[in-house]
């Protein structure tokens, strides 16, 4: 398994872990026990939590006047691996630039 490989499992599995607080928080228990409409508001209410996340980080809103929750943890862990994965595919380009231009110069002159 490759480190993005790794890295999207990662984010998948701290996804579940927000639907599973996020499905307590909406009243609906156990996810295992939801039915497709459910699920797909606990994901719907998920996407939210990101997305309010990522602004709240943007604007740098001091923690100090916020709680650490469960939640607010799963979120700062969740986009602590979103950048993770947006590193290495800049790692990525960046290598494969490399080569490439290393190609050329390795190619000889026509004739």
């Amino acid at each position: 398994m490759t480190k993005l490989e790794l890295l999207y499992a990662q984010k998948s599995k701290k996804f579940d872990q927000l639907r599973a607080v996020a499905a307590r928080e909406l009243g609906f228990g156990e996810l295992s026990a939801l039915s497709v409409e459910d699920r797909l508001r606990v994901d719907d209410q998920v996407e939210q939590y990101v997305e309010q996340w990522e602004e709240t980080v943007e604007m740098r809103t001091s923690l100090n006047l916020r709680p650490i929750t469960p939640l607010r943890r799963l979120l700062a862990e969740y986009q602590d691996i979103c950048e993770r994965i947006l590193d290495e595919h800049e790692i990525d380009a960046g290598l494969w630039a490399y080569r490439k231009g290393r190609e050329k110069r390795r190619r000889p002159a026509s004739l």
